[in-house]
């Protein structure tokens, strides 16, 4: 009996802690557009690199797929990205109902410390006022980028990038009674 009072306080002090902290570092969540259907959040890019490329050594596929040994760092060389780039802030990949275009509705939301510097060295960058045109290896569709404060804003769709810091929001948590239970 001593011991499931024990567990059940582990459990409380637990959820106070993961709610604290994540309230806390949930910053990437306050952008998505809110009729996000499907959101993806990596809490620190470079971590998520680490972990990826120390499982990979691990396993042995390092030594198959050298690029394995630091994911972001190809993922950036392959993409021509980096300069005012966050490394070590929070991302989001927020996918929005399917509309009838061949590209997908969705917006990648990256950590940048430069817009100018990030949003310039993107690929065939063109400034179209609130925006910048990008285009990546022969993809005759281009991309387009926002400013959103912290972070830089991307998607193949101009119309995505209108949908600036609506927000995810919490579901209201249901208020507790006073009255003691009999």
């Amino acid at each position: 009996m001593r011991s499931v009072s024990r567990f059940k306080a582990a459990l409380v002090a637990l959820a106070m802690l993961v709610a604290a902290g994540s309230s806390a570092r949930a910053q990437v969540l306050t952008m998505v557009p809110s009729d996000a259907m499907v959101v993806v959040k990596i809490k620190n890019m470079k971590d998520v690199s680490d972990k990826v490329a120390a499982l990979s050594q691990a396993w042995g596929l390092a030594n198959i797929r050298p690029e394995l040994n630091d994911p972001l760092g190809t993922l950036l060389t392959a993409a021509n990205l980096g300069p005012g780039l966050n490394k070590s802030g929070e991302a989001a990949v927020a996918v929005m109902q399917p509309g009838g275009g061949a590209e997908p509705n969705m917006v990648v939301l990256v950590p940048v410390t430069d817009y100018k510097a990030f949003s310039g060295a993107l690929p065939n960058a063109k400034p179209e006022g609130e925006l910048t045109s990008f285009s990546m290896g022969g993809n005759p569709q281009p991309g387009y980028v926002a400013d959103w404060g912290k972070y830089a804003a991307i998607s193949p769709q101009k119309e995505m990038l209108a949908k600036k810091g609506a927000g995810l929001q919490s579901p209201p948590r249901p208020r507790r009674s006073s009255t003691p239970r009999t």
